[in-house]
């Protein structure tokens, strides 16, 4: 909804950047366009059930996601600002119900507890491509690999945006949140891609990476 109010009212020239980039066009836009076809080829070709076009909806949230931060980039340091203590509270957010999730896995139970585990049933019964899933934390998510993936993005994000206490804090918290998804594929994409930055901190003559 914010990216579509941004892309309707505010300027293009902040919206809109990223359509001027060529890495977007060569990374992101196949990743995107996929994500939208394949679920519904999915329904009409191979008799997925109806509900698995929703997938595509994470097409539309990585573009979504494109273009907000295209426009607080272009915001400048006030809204920066406030963008990083949005990542913080989000995770913050999304680790208690994770912690809250994996504490119901190991039968803890009552108040908080059985508030949670119900949200999480009937929201999986409603709204998931296949089946409820109860023994792993899937957040404010639907899918345990799809917390896994905010948490590997989260752990990233906190190293590379936030200083200090809240960097130390949104990376403990975002890893807590990976381990309690049980994600394997987010774990080695995590895993992977600190082995990729460092060779390429260690390769590269731009001695400002190594300061991150």
């Amino acid at each position: 909804v914010l990216a579509t109010a941004l892309m309707l009212f505010s300027k293009k020239s902040k919206t809109g950047a990223f359509l001027r980039n060529r890495e977007f066009w060569k990374y992101w836009f196949p990743y995107i366009l996929l994500s939208l076809l394949l679920p519904v080829m999915a329904v009409f070709f191979n008799d997925y059930p109806a509900r698995t076009a929703m997938g595509g909806m994470q097409g539309l949230e990585t573009l979504a996601f494109v273009v907000v931060g295209s426009w607080i980039y272009a915001a400048g340091p006030p809204l920066w600002k406030i963008a990083k203590n949005y990542i913080l509270t989000a995770i913050c957010v999304v680790f208690l119900f994770a912690a809250i999730q994996f504490g119901c896995g190991q039968g803890w139970s009552g108040g908080i507890f059985d508030v949670v585990q119900q949200w999480d049933v009937s929201s999986q019964m409603a709204y998931s491509e296949r089946y409820v899933l109860t023994a792993r934390s899937v957040g404010t998510y639907l899918n345990p690999n799809t917390l896994g993936f905010f948490g590997a993005a989260a752990i990233w994000s906190s190293l590379i945006l936030l200083r200090g206490i809240p960097r130390v804090l949104g990376a403990g918290l975002s890893a807590a949140t990976l381990l309690a998804s049980q994600s394997r594929g987010s774990t080695m994409a995590l895993i992977g891609s600190a082995i990729v930055w460092s060779c390429y901190i260690f390769c590269s003559r731009d001695r400002s990476l190594r300061k991150i």
